[in-house]
């Protein structure tokens, strides 16, 4: 089985940090949706599991949703 991370960090200045913190994670949202494609495509029998976490350096990392509902 093969395990493969990509990790990202960014730290904005507290001006605005909620509103561009929501739109990173729209955009992981989005390409963790099409890494789903992508790899699915190549399945064999099992399909490929994918998750997104997000948390900070006080708290410790939560998974979300990737499918917020809104598809």
């Amino acid at each position: 089985m093969l395990q493969v991370t990509i990790q990202m960090r960014v730290d904005f200045d507290a001006e605005k940090r909620e509103d561009k913190n929501q739109l990173v994670i729209a955009a992981a949202r989005t390409a963790a949706k099409t890494l789903i494609a992508n790899v699915a495509l190549l399945a064999d029998k099992r399909k490929p599991q994918v998750s997104l976490q997000v948390g900070d350096m006080f708290t410790a990392d939560e998974s979300i949703e990737i499918f917020d509902g809104t598809e």
